[in-house]
């Protein structure tokens, strides 16, 4: 009697996924596996698209438990990479059986895909299957192995080349043709430029290229509203505190901000919720790096005292730019001279763009997410419900900081030719992860919309039912220790167990908030801030006024960096800020990396609730202009990309 199954083959949609070669597959069974079957003749049977192939059996292979998967070049022609989505399963008797891929295959390589729902571990009972689990997580382990890139922060990747990624974690074809685009446009800029020319005015300044957003930048930056507007809706809005008392190394008095604060005592002001203040503590000590040889830059450790105005106008109305207060080292104001508020504004700015960059960008979004997908790759294996709901979210962010490892913090990297320096700036990173606590990494105590957690507490939820299955769930728990021992540093107050299930939701929640909503916020809008130079600068080229009196145009325009350097530093926001043509939106995960029906059915609740966020910003977006755009779902991507 003759069995058939019959397979429904989806190829990718990625730009030269398809191949001419040979596909060959094989089903086990419980009762048996079938003879090893090509599904393929020569032609383009396997391209962007479904196709349908059979399998024909003398018997009955019983519970299909895993397919086999193989692929070998078409005679005289070059090996051909394969990309397969998925492949559906239907049995002699009707049932349909999911086998997500999502992944290259080679000529000789064997790739063996288990299927229909996600499991937990303590779900696995066919001894063929727990033991493909443990040969699954054995060869991760040995693909993705931990390292201390920098010293003090959390572990990451060994990766030291794209190359050594896995091709299912690179960028695709299109991202990077798309890069290679925008490094085109960016080398002849740069190339453009003359070496070391000086500005001869701020309106020199204005970037080639703008955005209508850097446009508006270019005339409003010396403005302090304008200045206060960017604290709070730029690119880094994680540093500002509501001020109750000032500290003693801050000596604000009434008579310095009586102007500021129209007649109202600072005291009564701070009591009334009013007065705010942003203390970059974290860059005390921070060494920076000589420039051109001979000059020695000094990283300055700023505090900003800031007054919400009866307008909800929020204004700096004082700048100390080192934290112990001294003769040379006074408090600037609003109420002195033009020059001397203005360079005591940039040279805040430039410590809050460094910190910016170095912590809460690189340090809190790229590299931490790549420590949780480490984890992820080797304690998890495919069928595991974590590992299917947190994948989408790790998309390209191996590639992203493998190449940004060098981009931003090699030789010729970008933060070398910053104020701190490469050592500076991994000194301030390190300072950054020791002053990371728990309480940080809530995303309810953060800027998340309830849609997220909602979300994933309706996945998880329904994959762990008790606390119990929590707790017995060893892979689950082999990955967290992971994480507190490799992300956290075993730091106290980390998780480094779970016991609970609202425990995971949140944890998941986290890690999905930071790859989606929390990086969009620090990356998107850097063209934006960053591209009129005199309003963000990672570089000051003198050392900080000592006194009052002493600035000058001149010493502002000479302060900033010249247009070379400014060229490099606009180019590098140009690139991440970019849209590029391969971009996956937040929600929009592949619905069929799960079999259960009710999965599928909380990721399009998940996309309504999504796309009715996004509505909801888009009618309280200010007006008149600028509008904040860089959290709304409709603009945010699904991992971090770029």
């Amino acid at each position: 009697m003759a069995f058939q199954y019959i397979l429904d083959v989806t190829t990718g949609p990625m730009l030269d996924a398809g191949t001419y070669d040979n596909v060959y597959a094989t089903l086990i069974g419980t009762d048996g596996e079938s003879e090893k079957t090509k599904l393929s003749t020569f032609g383009p049977n396997f391209i962007f698209g479904t196709r349908t192939y059979t399998i024909d059996t003398n018997c009955f292979l019983g519970d299909i438990l895993l397919l086999r998967l193989e692929k070998d070049k078409h005679r005289f022609l070059p090996d051909k990479q394969w990309f397969c989505s998925k492949i559906w399963v239907t049995t002699p008797q009707g049932g349909k059986i999911l086998f997500p891929c999502y992944r290259w295959i080679s000529h000789g390589e064997v790739v063996e895909l288990e299927g229909g729902n996600a499991k937990r571990s303590t779900e696995q009972t066919p001894p063929l299957l727990v033991q493909h689990r443990i040969e699954e997580l054995k060869k991760r382990k040995e693909t993705f192995q931990w390292e201390e890139v920098v010293k003090g922060i959390c572990h990451m990747s060994n990766f030291n080349d794209p190359s050594q990624i896995p091709d299912e974690l690179k960028f695709s074809d299109l991202r990077l043709l798309d890069l290679d685009t925008v490094k085109s446009a960016v080398t002849s800029l740069v190339d453009y430029v003359t070496p070391g020319k000086e500005w001869k005015d701020f309106d020199d300044m204005k970037p080639l290229f703008p955005t209508v957003m850097s446009a508006y930048v270019a005339e409003n930056w010396k403005n302090d509203e304008f200045f206060g507007y960017q604290i709070l809706n730029g690119i880094n809005p994680n540093v500002i505190k509501k001020c109750n008392e000032l500290p003693d190394k801050f000596p604000v008095t009434d008579d310095m901000v009586k102007s500021s604060l129209e007649g109202k005592s600072l005291k009564d002001e701070m009591k009334n919720g009013n007065i705010f203040l942003c203390d970059q503590k974290m860059m005390h000590g921070i060494n920076s790096r000589k420039y051109n040889e001979d000059v020695e830059l000094k990283m300055t450790a700023a505090l900003c005292l800031f007054y919400l105005k009866p307008t909800d106008k929020l204004i700096p109305i004082a700048i100390q730019l080192y934290q112990e207060p001294s003769e040379t080292n006074p408090i600037f104001l609003p109420s002195d001279r033009e020059e001397d508020w203005l360079l005591a504004k940039i040279f805040f700015k430039n410590g809050h763009l460094v910190q910016h960059e170095a912590i809460y960008h690189l340090l809190t979004t790229h590299f931490l997410e790549e420590s949780f997908a480490v984890a992820t790759f080797r304690n998890l294996p495919a069928i595991h419900p974590i590992y299917k709901l947190l994948i989408p979210h790790f998309r390209y962010t191996m590639h992203v900081n493998t190449i940004g490892r060098t981009l931003l913090l090699g030789p010729t990297g970008i933060f070398n030719q910053s104020t701190t320096g490469i050592c500076g700036t991994q000194a301030l990173m390190a300072n950054g992860f020791s002053e990371m606590t728990k309480s940080a990494m809530k995303p309810e105590t953060s800027y998340i919309d309830t849609s997220d957690i909602i979300f994933v507490r309706k996945v998880v939820m329904h994959y762990y039912g008790t606390d119990r299955d929590v707790a017995g769930d060893r892979e689950l728990q082999h990955w967290i220790k992971e994480i507190f021992t490799n992300s956290f540093l075993s730091k106290p107050g980390f998780p480094e167990s779970f016991d609970q299930v609202e425990h995971v939701v949140k944890f998941i929640t986290m890690i999905i908030f930071t790859s989606t909503a929390q990086h969009a916020a620090v990356n998107n809008g850097q063209a934006d801030f960053i591209l009129f130079i005199a309003n963000a600068p990672l570089l000051v080229r003198k050392s900080p006024p000592t006194t009052k009196g002493q600035s000058s145009k001149s010493t502002i325009l000479t302060t900033l960096p010249n247009k070379s350097e400014a060229t490099e530093f606009q180019n590098l926001a140009r690139l991440l800020s970019g849209k590029y043509s391969d971009i996956v939106m937040v929600g929009e995960m592949p619905k069929e990396r799960f079999q259960e029906e009710i999965v599928s059915v909380f990721i399009e609740q998940f996309q309504e609730d999504l796309s009715n966020l996004s509505d909801i910003i888009n009618k309280r977006t200010p007006n008149p202009f600028p509008p904040y755009t860089y959290m709304n779902p409709a603009q945010t991507e699904n991992s971090i990309t770029i």
